[in-house]
């Protein structure tokens, strides 16, 4: 085998893999660049957006479920304190006896109680109007036409 043949054997082989490469990246370049690939890609990135969307919908309510519960896990250890609170103050006799005092009014032999009004005074208390009857369409009618009984 002499040199040009193995030169020539080179040049074969080299072109047989130039052809078989570009024919591949011909196939890879027509596929992305057609406008069915062009479509399926674009919705494709609208179905990424959509879910993505979809998932910070549903983290945001997740997050808002979350403050809730933090809330109402704050009442509710709020509310364990004040009944512990409680519980220690009617282990002892005086707490008995204070919370017999305010709940039923009671007082000891010899002993006087003092009721303070609210934030306002007894006049105002006293002169505070009525609420209005809810009358029917019908008895409001029948108080039109009827007379009084100063007789105007």
């Amino acid at each position: 085998m002499s040199i040009t043949d193995f030169v020539q054997i080179l040049h074969i082989i080299t072109y047989r893999m130039e052809k078989r490469h570009a024919k591949i990246k011909k196939r890879k370049n027509s596929l992305l660049y057609t406008p069915v690939g062009i479509s399926f890609l674009a919705i494709a990135l609208i179905y990424i957006a959509y879910s993505s969307f979809g998932v910070f919908a549903k983290w945001k309510g997740a997050h808002a479920k979350l403050i809730d519960a933090q809330d109402a896990y704050s009442a509710t250890a709020a509310r364990y304190d004040a009944i512990s609170n409680d519980l220690r103050a009617l282990s002892t006799d005086r707490g008995k006896e204070e919370i017999v005092r305010e709940k039923f009014n009671v007082v000891k032999a010899g002993e006087g109680v003092v009721v303070l009004p609210s934030s306002g005074t007894m006049e105002e208390e006293a002169v505070a109007p009525l609420p209005k009857e809810k009358k029917s369409f019908w008895a409001f009618l029948k108080g039109v036409f009827r007379k009084d009984e100063s007789g105007k």
